[in-house]
């Protein structure tokens, strides 16, 4: 899908889980740091993500704070190829 690495905070989400709910991450929280809940259910992470995504994230990153990237060239080939 994505023609171009995905910097290292986001490649840890997009581990965790997907690579559309890592740039719905990055489209959001660019350019701040994200803290990891423990807990999805009621988050702000599954308000971006959708609860499966972010029970994914969850499992793996709990109570990690990451660095999110701004990425607007990867976010904008992304939200292009969305039409």
């Amino acid at each position: 899908m994505l023609g171009q690495a995905l910097p290292h905070g986001l490649t840890q989400i997009a581990e965790a889980s997907d690579t559309e709910a890592t740039l719905k991450v990055a489209l959001e929280r660019g350019g701040s740091r994200l803290r990891i809940p423990q807990k999805a259910e009621g988050s702000i992470l599954a308000q971006i993500v959708g609860i499966d995504a972010a029970r994914k994230i969850v499992k793996d990153l709990a109570d990690e704070r990451i660095e999110i990237p701004l990425a607007k060239k990867i976010v904008a080939a992304w939200l292009h190829d969305q039409g």
